[in-house]
């Protein structure tokens, strides 16, 4: 069964079971989808390389899905980006900004 790459993340994040939020809205001219979750987030160390080809935060992990990820959303005139929660018990959250009209090519 294919699930979205950040919902997985999410839940991998928080093997022993947590909330996964999903929300969205529309500002202008984008749609903002944001993911959190209630795991321990991406270590401090670590989130000035999160979307860089090879590295990755998960045990085993390639360090592909984040990187290719945000070259797609770019590729459409969107964005993906983190964000820790504002308290250590809360999380990550992954936004994704996508325009609503399609890219010109």
């Amino acid at each position: 069964e294919k699930m979205d790459p950040d919902l997985r993340n999410a839940l991998e994040a928080q093997p022993g079971g947590g909330l996964i939020r999903v929300t969205g809205r529309k500002n202008g001219a984008h749609i903002t989808l944001d993911f959190a979750d209630a795991g321990p987030g991406v270590p401090a160390d670590r989130r000035a390389s999160l979307f860089e080809f090879g590295h990755s935060t998960k045990k085993g992990g390639s360090g592909i899905g984040l990187a290719l990820s945000q070259l797609i959303m770019e590729a459409h005139g969107g964005s993906l980006q983190y964000e820790n929660g504002k308290e250590a018990s809360q999380g990550a959250m992954f936004r994704v900004t996508l325009p609503l009209k399609q890219k010109e090519l």
